[in-house]
């Protein structure tokens, strides 16, 4: 009805349900990490740069099977 046929997500892992949602209606989906208010000297924290690594690795797991 509202002639789209993408969405962009938010930069946090999606609910599994959304993702089923976006599916069946043949909705394309784009997943991000990497939020507002990241700065140049996030890119050379350790402990930065391994939650964006967890936080990836958790939307590729729950995203594989989704072909949106």
């Amino acid at each position: 009805q509202g002639g789209a046929n993408y969405v962009r997500g938010a930069h946090y892992p999606q609910d599994p349900r959304w993702l089923d949602r976006m599916d069946e209606n043949g909705m394309l989906f784009w997943s991000e990490t990497l939020g507002p208010s990241v700065k140049a000297a996030n890119m050379t924290d350790p402990y930065f740069l391994n939650y964006q690594a967890v936080q990836l690795n958790q939307m590729i797991d729950a995203a594989m099977n989704h072909p949106a």
